[in-house]
């Protein structure tokens, strides 16, 4: 059997709702997140319930109507707040749902699911089929968090995120649903590279680019190159990320360039979904091994982000693995004809932009949901960006509209007015960026977390 192109597939009225998710992300006594990413742009109800022993009992909900990031890619984080005056409290489970409209919902044929599967998706525990969390307990020494990083899809070594879902399991199966809630991890912070943009296996870049032509619905031309993501095959990007973006990767040969690119990474990292039965040929062999030890496992990923609240921020690979690591890398002038200078050259920023786009839509908003819904100038920088994304995928070849949307992405996003210039030390953005770095400080817990920005937020030394 050939390889099946995403885009096919997507049309088939069998092909599930949802591409990615549900993502169970910031959770408070008086707000729930959950982030999910469908083929077809929805208005998402999230309810909230608390699991009692007569029956669930809504205690909140919300709704808000996904983003077009491309024409087959629509994503929302949607936030529940609470029914009255109580608020969600430790030592409970609470499990949640999402209705798409016309009583369509989680647990509906076709929406995890392919239609007529006869298999599925579990995204609860036990006899339970929806996902559930339970908030962390006030008493710090009975706290249960979790904490990760790095996730390379064709690493020689077994993916450990699937190691959550086995906790969350073992806690469910405990006797009683008060031992569930304090024995189930209540937290998950994960610090760093969700995905890899440098060091991406030959095999999973072509179904990558395919993936996102698809989900954007039109192919981007990358600037400096003349080229579209399809035209830069994999394994042979070698000499225009180092010759044309500068970059100073030392795996250059197969990086992600184009925005779709971007997008599918994530749904690939997170999600069984959009991966084909059948894969294209070609890569090396060992690659290849490490992705089928990947995708094996994806299911109990799945499951494992649905039912934990997750924070997350990025390192370096979400971008680039030299993403404005020195001087050189972010100067003008001279430095931009030898190696580094990256900053300085029209395919860089737009990989910067590219990956920076994806990081705040598929990873930020759901780390500091307020700064894309909130009212007034708190939630102003996260819905300009959403709002500029929506037009820069609806644009395609307007170039007057592209380029309006590109200006509010570049500002909201923080992405640098131009090359680090030698008496700077450091690189200037307009007002209004989003901030990455936030604080998870719930009331009454007796802990906070705070996630740091050490990739963006960086003083350079000055020349002379």
């Amino acid at each position: 059997m050939a390889f099946t192109p995403l885009g096919e597939r997507m049309k088939q009225v069998a092909f599930p709702l949802i591409l990615c998710g549900p993502i169970l992300r910031r959770v408070e006594p008086n707000e729930v997140t959950v982030w999910v990413a469908l083929k077809e742009a929805r208005t998402v109800l999230l309810t909230v319930s608390e699991v009692t022993g007569t029956g669930p009992v809504e205690v909140a909900a919300g709704s808000r109507a996904t983003v077009a990031l491309g024409e087959r890619l629509h994503v929302v984080a949607v936030t529940a707040g609470p029914l009255g005056a109580a608020k969600l409290e430790p030592g409970k489970n609470y499990a949640y749902d999402l209705d798409f409209g016309g009583g369509t919902t989680l647990t509906s044929a076709g929406v995890v699911d392919p239609v007529g599967a006869t298999t599925s998706t579990p995204l609860g525990y036990g006899n339970d089929k929806l996902p559930s969390f339970s908030l962390p307990p006030h008493d710090l020494e009975k706290v249960r968090l979790l904490h990760g990083s790095c996730r390379l899809p064709h690493a020689i070594g077994t993916d450990a995120l699937p190691t959550v879902d086995l906790l969350i399991a073992t806690a469910a199966a405990l006797p009683s649903a008060v031992d569930f809630a304090r024995r189930r991890p209540h937290q998950l912070f994960l610090t760093g590279d969700q995905i890899y943009a440098d060091d991406v296996a030959e095999i999973l870049l072509a179904m990558l680019t395919d993936a996102g032509d698809a989900l954007l619905g039109c192919s981007e031309q990358l600037p400096g190159t003349d080229k579209t993501p399809a035209e830069l095959p994999p394994g042979q990007r070698g000499k225009t990320v180092v010759d044309v973006a500068k970059f100073t990767s030392e795996h250059p040969d197969s990086h992600l360039l184009g925005l779709g690119e971007f997008y599918a990474m994530y749904l690939f990292a997170w999600s069984n979904t959009p991966w084909s039965a059948e894969w294209p040929s070609g890569g090396p062999v060992e690659e290849r091994r490490g992705l089928i030890r990947f995708r094996a496992n994806l299911l109990l990923v799945r499951r494992a982000l649905a039912n934990v609240p997750t924070y997350m921020i990025f390192d370096d690979h979400e971008v680039t693995d030299d993403w404005y690591l020195n001087r050189r890398w972010c100067a003008e002038g001279a430095a931009a004809t030898e190696q580094g200078g990256a900053l300085a050259t029209p395919l860089a920023r737009r990989v910067v932009r590219n990956g920076l786009l994806a990081y705040a839509t598929f990873q930020a908003w759901g780390n500091t949901p307020a700064q894309f819904w909130a009212s007034g100038t708190t939630g102003q920088p996260g819905r300009e960006l959403l709002e500029a994304a929506a037009a820069w995928s609806a644009a395609k070849a307007d170039p007057v509209a592209g380029q309006s949307a590109a200006a509010t992405l570049d500002q909201r996003l923080g992405v640098p007015l131009h090359a680090l210039k030698a008496t700077e030390a450091e690189l200037l953005r307009e007002p209004g960026e989003l901030r990455w770095d936030f604080r998870v400080a719930l009331s009454g817990c007796s802990y906070e977390v705070i996630f740091l920005d050490t990739r963006t937020r960086r003083t350079y030394p000055k020349v002379g």
